[in-house]
């Protein structure tokens, strides 16, 4: 068998932190970014914002793509 797929589903998740859709919205508007590509971050992040208005790292995220 496939030791990477057996060990996958014997390893433990129960002390991973599940994120909410505004995080996941953010984490991917950062991958974006990483990749260069801003246009597509910066909408994630106002996704993110819509789901969740007080999320800090989307707003600061939001304000700094804008001033550049």
């Amino acid at each position: 068998g496939s030791y990477v797929g057996e060990d996958y589903l014997r390893f433990d998740f129960s002390h991973q932190k599940a994120v909410s859709p505004a995080e996941a919205q953010a984490n991917l508007g950062f991958v974006l970014l990483t990749q260069g590509n801003k246009p597509e971050a910066l909408a994630a992040y106002r996704r993110a914002l819509e789901l969740e208005p007080t999320l800090p790292v989307a707003r600061a995220a939001i304000e700094k793509l804008e001033k550049e």
